[in-house]
């Protein structure tokens, strides 16, 4: 379970909303920590150990994020692999789509004349700072032995330029060969497909993991 949720959440905080912009990037570090922790301890355990990371939405975006920084840490890229569902390139979805109807712009202005223009701008800038490419300053030493992920054609939530960006940044830092694949429909259909697709994906990214290790 996540920071900020369930049991982690603090006693502050309202529902799933954050009280701040830092808490975002909070939530984030100790989720690709935690994720990098737990990997690199399932592969030292055994040289027979493979894992695979994935999530929906955010936590496709942790799951990929996480993949790079576990390999950054030294961890055998050959044996892990990612399965991105519904994934995006930074937070900018939360200030750029209908997420962005959810954050109360007027606590994040400078001032009171500061226009909606400026202030989304502002916090856009501040969420580039923590795509893929910008966490690590090493490109591709130790590539992961597989990688798929789905995106959504018609997402309303994660722009396409955002899923686009992913895929640059998943071929920089992860492995040069992958090819999102995209299917119709949006947010709330891959959600409610979630039992049959992310599973499908899960399945097919896994069963790749384990022949992969056979073609050595």
């Amino acid at each position: 379970m996540a920071p900020y949720y369930g049991d982690r959440k603090p006693k502050n905080q309202t529902l799933f909303f954050f009280n701040t912009v830092e808490d975002t990037f909070v939530q984030a570090w100790a989720i690709l920590q935690e994720t990098t922790a737990l990997t690199s301890y399932l592969l030292q355990k055994s040289p027979r150990a493979l894992v695979c990371l994935t999530g929906f939405s955010f936590g496709a975006a942790m799951a990929s994020n996480a993949a790079n920084i576990a390999l950054q840490s030294g961890v055998d890229g050959q044996r892990l692999a990612c399965a991105p569902y519904v994934d995006s390139s930074s937070p900018c979805v939360l200030a750029d789509g209908l997420l962005e109807s959810a954050i109360d712009w007027n606590a994040l202005r400078l001032s009171k004349e500061e226009s909606y223009a400026t202030t989304r701008q502002r916090l856009v800038t501040k969420f580039y700072e923590t795509q893929m490419t910008s966490l690590t300053p090493k490109r591709l030493q130790n590539p992961i032995r597989v990688v798929q992920g789905y995106n959504m054609t018609d997402d309303a939530f994660i722009r396409t330029k955002y899923a686009l960006e992913l895929e640059q940044h998943i071929q920089i830092c992860l492995n040069p060969s992958f090819q999102m694949k995209w299917l119709p429909g949006g947010h709330v259909f891959a959600a409610l497909a979630r039992p049959f697709l992310h599973k499908k994906l899960i399945e097919e990214v896994v069963l790749e993991l384990i022949h992969s290790q056979f073609r050595e």
